[in-house]
């Protein structure tokens, strides 16, 4: 700790019964703030200090020295004003706590599967992890683990689309076969972009859509024919008539 040179005179009350010493707040305190409920006191007077972390930050111990750079007992946050001034700093430290939560939501991911409960154990990790500072998140020693079950649960989500388009089969005019195409598009859509990049048979849910509007409904309209058709653009929600 930086301790500047200075020169303070001892002041006396009204009725010259104590002298007062200065409680000076070191200026070079980092990562957070001090407090002290008095800015003078006589010796003997207990003075309490509070401490205001940064974002991040708790407080690791306060560090009262006297004119000398005698170091004077702090309890429960306060300490007993010597015969002198009182320098009061602290050191703030990283929060080990908001750092530890991620590592346990990490851990709590368990093994991953294509599933809601997975997706939002993984999705609370990340969440969390993100708002840590640069710093805290040094402090991650399972990182790889999330990045891991982030690549796995993608993965997951990709093989589960091609197996619905691979699903679609051959295109008929019947709910079955708009059901399975509507789940695949659905289901593609939910990707990122960069996970729909990877979805090897998309021309196969394309051309899915595409027949299905091709195909012609015929019905029965009083003594003749009605033809319906349609105009929908792939991904469009495939109705029937």
């Amino acid at each position: 700790m930086t301790v500047l040179s200075f020169s303070v005179a001892s002041c006396k009350n009204s009725d010259d019964a104590f002298f007062y010493y200065p409680v000076i707040i070191a200026s070079n305190i980092e990562n957070g703030t001090v407090t002290a409920d008095k800015t003078s006191a006589a010796s003997g007077q207990t003075v309490t200090l509070t401490a205001i972390p940064d974002d991040g930050y708790e407080l690791e111990s306060f560090i009262v020295t006297d004119s000398s750079s005698q170091a004077i007992t702090v309890t429960e946050n306060a300490f007993v004003m010597p015969t002198g001034i009182a320098i009061v700093s602290a050191t703030f430290v990283l929060s080990r706590t908001t750092a530890d939560d991620v590592i346990t939501l990490i851990n709590a991911i368990g093994t991953v599967a294509y599933t809601s409960d997975s997706k939002t154990k993984i999705d609370a990790a990340r969440t969390a992890y993100d708002a840590l500072t640069s710093d805290q998140k040094a402090q991650v020693t399972n990182y790889e683990t999330l990045t891991t079950a982030e690549s796995t649960y993608s993965s997951f989500a990709v093989s589960a689309v091609i197996g619905l388009i691979s699903d679609i089969g051959t295109v008929a005019y019947t709910s079955d076969s708009k059901a399975k195409i509507d789940a695949a598009r659905t289901a593609y859509d939910a990707l990122t972009e960069a996970q729909q990049a990877q979805v090897t048979n998309y021309e196969t849910l394309t051309t899915a859509e595409s027949t299905y509007r091709s195909l012609t409904p015929v019905s029965i309209n009083g003594s003749g024919f009605s033809v319906t058709t349609w105009e929908n653009e792939p991904g469009d929600n495939l109705g029937t008539e």
